[in-house]
């Protein structure tokens, strides 16, 4: 009787044991869907709905958020260099510094053709009418006309400090 009851309890604690491992390791394993890209400096990861992308710094031990109300591009592939992250999708480009740990994003209405370039410490994006940069101790995009050499006022009033624009 002792060892049918043994048997028992250790089936039953063996049954509750492999409960706990399937539980604990589902809830730790990241989506089959979800992308994850890193440098010495910067962690991005987009979501398995491709619909928001964190970026972490390293150096900042912070995240920062971009939340979109549709899904990513399928051409939307973060760049990274340096903990400077750039991300076309649609009509705006995004730029990420893990330095301060801030996104800032322009619009580039009808210039499909315009690709965000990771430089040292800085994105450039060049159009038909101006030249825009997004430095690695920025928060926001600066930008000059091509045409008459103004600084243009942009992406200032549109970052939120605390990490992700709007």
């Amino acid at each position: 009787m002792d060892i049918i009851r043994n048997v028992i309890v250790m089936s039953l604690m063996s049954i509750v044991a492999y409960g706990f491992v399937v539980a604990h390791n589902d809830v730790a394993k990241p989506s089959a869907d979800a992308t994850m890209l890193q440098d010495e400096e910067v962690i991005v990861l987009i979501s398995s709905d491709k619909k928001c992308v964190n970026a972490f710094s390293i150096e900042r031990n912070h995240w920062s958020q971009l939340k979109f109300d549709t899904e990513l591009t399928p051409e939307a592939t973060p760049i990274l260099y340096k903990g400077m992250v750039a991300l076309k999708n649609r009509e705006y480009i995004y730029g990420y510094s893990a330095k301060v740990g801030a996104w800032d994003k322009i619009k580039v209405v009808g210039e499909s053709e315009s690709q965000p370039m990771l430089g040292k410490d800085y994105i450039q994006v060049r159009t038909q009418n101006a030249v825009y940069v997004f430095g690695l101790n920025s928060a926001y995009w600066t930008a000059v006309n091509l045409t008459t050499g103004d600084v243009l006022k942009i992406g200032e009033s549109a970052v939120n400090q605390a990490g992700a624009t709007k």
